[in-house]
């Protein structure tokens, strides 16, 4: 019996589904486009067809949609890491105080080089 196929996602120009694509075979994921050439010949039946859909094994769905749960959060919202000790108790100036903020963003202005991230562990800026 074939494996059936699950849409994860529809697009309206193939050339997001596209991209889409390479990032789950960048993940190990073999996905699949429907309706690309439809959309291709007439953009105006994208919204016929239901859009390009992008398509994976049923097995590889979960997997799939969490890629694209974690790409979608805001950079705030994912977890950093120290490059040099692997540690995730890291800060950003963003978690200061918003007077210690405001004199960041000043010294910033002055200085091409500009604190980004510390570990609280090992000290580490980058």
């Amino acid at each position: 019996m074939p494996e059936q196929l699950v849409t994860v996602r529809s697009y309206n120009a193939f050339t997001e589904a596209e991209l889409a694509q390479s990032v789950l075979d960048s993940a190990g994921i073999e996905s699949f486009l429907c309706d690309v050439n439809v959309v291709r010949m007439n953009l105006f039946l994208a919204n016929v067809v239901g859009g390009v859909k992008l398509q994976v094994r049923e097995a590889d769905a979960e997997s799939a949609r969490q890629i694209f749960e974690q790409a979608e959060k805001p950079a705030e919202e994912l977890p950093r890491i120290c490059p040099q000790c692997n540690s995730n108790r890291v800060r950003s100036p963003s978690q200061e105080s918003s007077v210690q903020w405001l004199v960041l963003m000043v010294l910033s202005l002055l200085s091409p080089f500009r604190k980004r991230f510390e570990c609280e562990d090992c000290g580490h800026v980058w």
